[in-house]
C-alpha cells in the first residue's frame, strides 16, 4: 500500500510551489505528522508534515523544483505484513517513469494552459512541460522566448499609455 505526498494549495491563487529541502532521504523512515520536507510559494516557506507512516519511496521532485499544485511529489511505502524498518532501500524505490508521449498523441495539459495556448496560436507539441504535463507557466515561458527571438517586430508596435500620462 502507498500513500502520495501532494503539493498543497497554501493560498487561493497558488499555482505552483517550490520544493527547498528535504528532511528524509529515499528509503527513510517517517511518521505519520513528521517534517518531511520544505516548500515555498510567492508569500510564504513551511514544513509540510508526513501524510502516513511508512518509508519514504520514491521522490520525484528534487530541491529546487517548482511542481504544480496537486502533483505528487513523493511516495510514501506502507506494508502490511513487513515491518517497514526492514525494507532495504532497494525495494522501497520503484523505478522512474520513462518521460515521453507515443508518436502522435497530444500532451496532457492543464485547462489554462490549453486556453492561454489557443488564444496565441501555440501548437502544444511544440512545448517542453517542466513537470509531467503542460502548466501555464511553460505557455508563458514559451511565449517569452518566442517574443525575444523577433524584436525587430517590436518597434511596431503601439506603446499603451493613459490619457493622464499623454
Amino acid at each position: 500500500m502507498s500513500t502520495d505526498v501532494i503539493m498543497p494549495a497554501l493560498g487561493m491563487a497558488q499555482e505552483t510551489g517550490r520544493v527547498l529541502r528535504w528532511l528524509k532521504t529515499e528509503g527513510e523512515s517517517v511518521k505519520a505528522g513528521e517534517p518531511l520536507l520544505e516548500i515555498e510559494t510567492d508569500k510564504v516557506t513551511v514544513e509540510l508534515e508526513s501524510p502516513a507512516t511508512g518509508v519514504l519511496g520514491r521522490v520525484v521532485a528534487a530541491a529546487g523544483d517548482d511542481v504544480p499544485v496537486g502533483q505528487a511529489i513523493a511516495v510514501i511505502l506502507t506494508s502490511a505484513g513487513v515491518a517497514v524498518a526492514q525494507l532495504s532501500p532497494a525495494a522501497v524505490v520503484p523505478p522512474p517513469a520513462q518521460p515521453g508521449l507515443p508518436a502522435g498523441r497530444e500532451p496532457a495539459a492543464s485547462p489554462l494552459a490549453a486556453r492561454l495556448a489557443a488564444e496565441h496560436g501555440v501548437d502544444l507539441k511544440a512545448l517542453t512541460p517542466r513537470g509531467t504535463r503542460i502548466e501555464k507557466a511553460d505557455v508563458q515561458a514559451y511565449l517569452q522566448a518566442r517574443q525575444g527571438a523577433a524584436p525587430a517586430a517590436r518597434g511596431a508596435e503601439r506603446v499603451l499609455s493613459s490619457p493622464k500620462a499623454r
